[in-house]
């Protein structure tokens, strides 16, 4: 479904995590790390480094390092000595805080309110949003709709809708081999993607290569998945409307706080595995019972 865009971001965060945690000095006492609960750093607290995945962190002490939000803001009305990087949300240097390195916001904006001040440099991507993501921007969701639209449009374009039916029902009758097949396939993209750091020059086109390959399989797979869900949700409506719709409210889930992130991953290994499977619709895998008893 959404799988689509997911390479255009989601395999562009897959890397931008790794490059981020390289970043981050070894780890001490004084490191600071929360997932899906938002981190606060008091005013009476210091901090080495502080990481959130999934949350929010409020920097109203020091933090003598870098500051990374992965799908939240960050908010700092304290002092930060390091750079502030949130992948999937704000920063926002409040009354009293002041940032002395550099801010970078992938997916929201870079302000200062109430004399807070950045000393360095700072940059912000408020159209590429992170699934899950507190406070997407309104540019982030329209984006992301029509994205993932447009890409169901192309893989619609070149699959006939029996084969998008039958990306459908390869999902509903060999559910546990999507799954695996979407597990496996990530895994190994992984350690292509990791694997790239010793090729020199050569590792952004072959990420890039990467990248589309993941695309293309999403993309196909993805089909079938909003045939799926629109057929629940909307019975009745034909092949490619249906898959549309399905789409349309899977990418509505994706950016709700928290929720849409297990939305994008869940969508994200079923697409590709189904488009494996099904092996790109070309052919309909049958349930169990219609292997056990075939129809004359």
């Amino acid at each position: 479904m959404y799988r689509k865009r997911i390479l255009l971001i989601p395999l562009l965060f897959v890397g931008a995590i790794p490059l981020a945690a390289q970043s981050v000095p070894p780890a001490n006492p004084g490191d600071r790390m929360q997932i899906f609960h938002d981190l606060i750093v008091r005013a009476d607290h210091s901090a080495n480094v502080v990481q959130c995945f999934g949350c929010n962190i409020y920097v109203r002490g020091h933090a003598t390092s870098d500051v990374l939000s992965i799908g939240g803001s960050i908010y700092i009305s304290g002092e930060v000595d390091g750079n502030a990087l949130a992948i999937g949300g704000h920063i926002e240097a409040q009354s009293g805080g002041e940032l002395h390195g550099h801010a970078a916001a992938i997916g929201g904006y870079v302000t200062q309110t109430g004399g807070g001040k950045i000393d360095r440099g700072s940059v912000s991507a408020p159209y590429a949003i992170v699934p899950g993501q507190y406070r997407p921007t309104a540019l982030g969701i329209g984006l992301l709709i029509l994205g993932n639209l447009l890409c169901i449009a192309f893989a619609c374009a070149l699959l006939h809708p029996k084969r998008v039916d039958n990306t459908a029902w390869t999902i509903w009758n060999r559910t546990n081999m999507v799954w695996g097949t979407g597990i496996v396939v990530l895994l190994i993209a992984w350690g292509l993607e990791s694997f790239g750091e010793h090729l020199g020059r050569a590792e952004v086109p072959a990420n890039t290569l990467l990248a589309l390959i993941l695309v293309v399989i999403g993309s196909a797979g993805a089909t079938g998945v909003g045939r799926l869900v629109g057929g629940v949700a909307f019975p009745g409506l034909a092949s490619v409307p249906s898959t549309f719709a399905g789409i349309f409210t899977l990418t509505l889930l994706e950016v709700v706080p928290l929720l849409g992130f297990f939305v994008f991953v869940i969508g994200l290994l079923i697409s590709i595995g189904a488009a494996i499977v099904s092996g790109f619709g070309a052919r309909a895998v049958p349930s169990p019972e219609e292997v056990a008893h075939p129809s004359n």
